[in-house]
This record gives C-alpha cells, sequence and structure tokens, in this order.
C-alpha cells in the first residue's frame, strides 16, 4: 500500500511537468516556417526507390525582377555552428536531463547516462551531417542553421538515417556514392529554384517565372538521370557479385568428393570418434 501511495504522489508531481515539457515542444513546433516556405523537398524533388528525399523547406529569399539568380547561401565561416541545434548543450533543452531537468525527470542514474550517451552520438552524428551539408547543400544548410530540427524529431532522423546510409555506401560503393552525392547537389539546386519561383509568383514579370520553371524542368531531368544510372551501377554491382558465385559454385562442385571428405572428417573429430576408433 504504500508502494502505491508513493507512486501516485510521483504521478502527482511528475504529470504537470510531462504536460508542460509536451506544451513548450508543441510551441517550439509551432515556431517553422510560414506557410509560404512550409512547402517541403518532396513536393519538388521526385523520390527515388533507393533513398528518401527530406522534408526540409526551400529557404525563402527575395527575388528581383530582372530574374537575377537567388542570392548565393552565406559564408559558413558567418552561420551558426553545425549543429548548434536545441538539445546540443548538456543539461539543455530536450533530453537535458542531467540532475532534474529535461526528459531525464524520473529515470534511473543507469537509464539516463544511457539517454545521453545516446543523445551525444545523435548531435556528433548531425554536426557531421551539417558538415557535409555547409559543402554540399548550401540552401539546405542555411535553412537548417536558420531554424533548426529539434533532436529526435521526425524530420532530422530522416536525414541523419540518409546521411549515414551514403557513409556506408561510400566505404563499400565509391562510385554509387559519387551519385548520391550529384543527387544530394541537384536537390539543392531545386530548394533555390522555387524558392525564387513562389517569390516571382506575383511579379508582373511572366518571363522570370517561365524561365525559373524551365531551369527546375531541367533540373529535374537531371535528377532523373542520375536516378536511373544509380539503378544501373547497382544492376552492375549485382551482376558482379552473382559472377563471382557462380564461380564459386563451379569450383565447389568440381571439388565436391574433397569437400565431403573434409566436412566428415570435421565431424568425427567434434563427436570424438577419432580417439575412440584409436581405442
Amino acid at each position: 500500500m504504500n508502494r502505491i501511495f508513493r507512486l501516485t504522489g510521483s504521478l502527482a508531481f511528475s504529470l504537470p511537468l510531462c504536460v508542460a515539457a509536451c506544451w513548450t515542444g508543441i510551441k517550439l513546433l509551432d515556431l517553422g516556417p510560414s506557410s509560404a516556405e512550409a512547402q517541403t523537398v518532396t513536393d519538388v524533388v521526385p523520390a527515388t526507390d533507393t533513398m528518401p528525399t527530406t522534408d526540409i523547406a526551400p529557404a525563402t529569399e527575395q527575388v528581383q525582377d530582372d530574374g537575377a539568380n537567388l542570392t548565393a547561401p552565406r559564408d559558413s565561416a558567418s552561420a551558426a555552428t553545425p549543429g548548434a541545434t536545441l538539445g546540443a548543450t548538456p543539461g539543455r533543452g530536450f533530453g537535458g536531463g542531467r540532475g532534474r531537468g529535461g526528459f531525464g525527470l524520473g529515470l534511473s542514474p543507469q537509464a539516463r547516462n544511457s539517454f545521453m550517451e545516446l543523445r551525444d552520438r545523435e548531435d556528433q552524428t548531425w554536426s557531421d551531417f551539417m558538415s557535409f551539408a555547409d559543402q554540399n547543400s548550401p540552401y539546405r544548410f542555411r535553412l537548417l542553421t536558420r531554424q533548426p530540427l529539434i533532436p529526435f524529431s521526425q524530420q532530422r532522423q530522416r536525414l541523419l538515417q540518409r546521411y549515414q546510409t551514403m557513409q556506408q555506401t561510400k566505404q563499400n560503393q565509391p562510385e554509387l556514392y559519387q551519385l548520391q552525392v550529384r543527387q544530394f547537389k541537384e536537390e539543392d539546386n531545386i530548394i533555390g529554384l522555387t524558392a525564387q519561383l513562389r517569390q516571382a509568383k506575383n511579379s508582373p514579370n511572366a518571363a522570370l517565372r517561365e524561365r525559373l520553371k524551365a531551369q527546375i524542368r531541367n533540373e529535374a531531368a537531371t535528377l532523373v538521370d542520375i536516378d536511373l544510372q544509380e539503378r544501373q551501377l547497382r544492376i552492375q554491382n549485382l551482376e558482379k557479385v552473382l559472377n563471382q558465385e557462380k564461380t564459386r559454385l563451379q569450383q565447389d562442385t568440381d571439388n565436391r568428393q574433397q569437400r565431403t571428405d573434409s566436412r566428415a572428417d570435421q565431424i568425427i573429430n567434434q563427436t570424438g570418434g577419432a580417439n575412440n576408433a584409436g581405442n
């Protein structure tokens, strides 16, 4: 009965804090881009069957009626530090559960330490991704710097999953990795063009809008070509593996008797049959 009273008291103390934390998270999510900026990359970049696209809204920039290109992203040295997102500072923000703060409240010391290690790894991976985006996707990088994603949020996890998959591909299939980097860069070009097109929506300069649409079509065609090249390369790699397996199968078939003797000896030795036969 005492345990029940203690549990009830703990819930009564923790529930208001949990509600407050959830409310704060909802308010943070409400601080996202305006409806004009809320269009996702999936709306403008066709998803491939090998790599998911991201829910990152194109950065909004002022577009001149003379058709000038979108102002280049500011230099990364003047931007926020990659990975400087909510919760990146230990003990603050999301998951800052050191002591009595954050979502660590009510966790055992071991569980709290495990969560903090998980959060630290996520922060480090995010920092690596932001460095990659700074080099290969400047518009996306600038948007993520201006509007950081909450750690462990769905959008952030999708970006990290894609980045980690690309890094694995870099180790195992460098040619395929280069295609994926090209795809990432082309998506960034489309992010910039769609931002310009939205800004030029009410512009009296119809020629500008048509010029932007034509550029977007060209970029879309490039993405399709990259997708086809990627699939062709994957097929070639599979064919290579298949041919290797065929060769190994033929070798093992030719050495069937030798393999049979070797396996039989191994089974006999494991059961101690060789020692019994010697007695």
